[in-house]
């Protein structure tokens, strides 16, 4: 900040309007694809279909439908803090950071919908310009600018405009990555903090973290040391400290775990037996559980090939983690959207796509799904 300060305003403006003006390329593809989503979902308004599972609710806005499914849930921890309620689907299963953003845009005066909608596509288009740079130092122009394009289009990326928290997860694990490049530890660790208390899966970018401190030790004075090892353990502190507000607002520090119980989520040591278990029994009932499947092998390929790539092992391990993890909770269900802020899914999209044929094959099948999954939003499950 105090570099910032010391530079002239007049000189400052020029610098972030050619900044700008080199990404705006990025710039066209966040607007066509944020464009696309917005199309579809007023499409689904008007037509008042697919019904699915959603209510009048959400058919009665023209983007009502960004706003369903967990963001039900966001908008109601906002509007009336967290409830325990034993043996039903209970809000205590989500993180509070997200719903105090919701809170505070409802203070503005604005729906927790319309703050919802409009800082998801903030972050994303935030984290998308930062992963482009982040990607830039580590690979090259051409190669970043492909990774980027294929974060903006990605069949799933809808869920980045969506009333959830995502976006700004992906955008924190960006921003922490390039500040703890940079050797700005202590705010690469609030963000990481941050990042945790929205979902859990933001405080994975530590991995990468600890590759950066590695190769910073021996240039780092003790004190600076000191600080950029606290915010690699920002996260996991984070994590932990959720526990212990639920034991101050609900008297039950497990009621996280209680209430990912109702909503069919178990974790244990076998909980990857137990998703392929509930897969074979609910496949028929639970037609997302394909898409999901389908998801998790496409993205164990795409981090074998970011590997093979010679991109970061640690944040490869990152994305893995991010994917895997969640299979101990005894379903594949949503294993699609928990990979969205995984880097290496994008890299591997990037190495894939070197030909200019198969780039231009992929992104036309990304945007054909992309309509399709978010046009089927009120039958699927994010």
């Amino acid at each position: 900040m105090s570099e910032l300060a010391a530079s002239p305003p007049i000189a400052a403006r020029p610098r972030l309007w050619a900044w700008l003006f080199e990404r705006g390329w990025l710039l066209g593809w966040f607007a066509l694809s944020r464009a696309v989503i917005v199309a579809c979902a007023a499409a689904v308004h008007v037509a008042g279909w697919p019904r699915g599972y959603f209510k009048t609710a959400e058919f009665g806005h023209w983007l009502g439908v960004l706003g369903g499914w967990d963001g039900r849930w966001y908008r109601e921890v906002a509007a009336h803090g967290y409830l325990l309620v034993p043996g039903s689907k209970s809000d205590p299963a989500f993180f509070p950071l997200y719903p105090l953003m919701l809170k505070g845009g409802a203070l503005l005066g604005v729906s927790m919908s319309g703050a919802g909608i409009f800082l998801s596509n903030v972050f994303f288009l935030g984290g998308t310009l930062a992963f482009y740079e982040l990607t830039r130092q580590a690979a090259g122009s051409a190669f970043a600018r492909r990774a980027a394009i294929y974060v903006l289009i990605f069949p799933f990326s809808f869920v980045f405009s969506m009333v959830y928290p995502t976006s700004f997860v992906f955008a924190s694990t960006a921003f922490a990555a390039l500040l703890a490049a940079r050797r700005r530890w202590l705010l690469a660790g609030l963000v990481v903090a941050c990042s945790t208390l929205a979902r859990p899966e933001g405080m994975f970018v530590a991995i990468p973290m600890l590759a950066l401190l590695r190769r910073q030790w021996d240039t780092l004075r003790p004190e600076s040391r000191g600080t950029a090892l606290g915010a690699i353990a920002a996260g996991p502190a984070a994590l932990l400290a959720y526990p212990a507000f639920l034991s101050w607002a609900l008297h039950d520090p497990l009621a996280w775990s209680e209430a990912q119980g109702a909503w069919g989520r178990h974790f244990s040591p076998l909980g990857i037996v137990g998703a392929a278990a509930h897969f074979t029994s609910q496949e028929a009932s639970h037609p997302w559980l394909i898409r999901d499947l389908l998801a998790l092998v496409a993205y164990l390929g795409l981090l074998a090939v970011a590997r093979r790539r010679g991109l970061s092992s640690a944040w490869t391990l990152s994305g893995l983690l991010m994917i895997v993890l969640p299979l101990a909770s005894g379903t594949v269900e949503s294993v699609a959207r928990f990979g969205l802020c995984a880097f290496a899914l994008y890299w591997g999209l990037a190495e894939l796509t070197r030909k200019r044929r198969f780039d231009f094959v992929l992104r036309g099948v990304s945007f054909a799904l992309l309509v399709w999954w978010t046009i089927a939003l009120p039958q699927i499950n994010p």
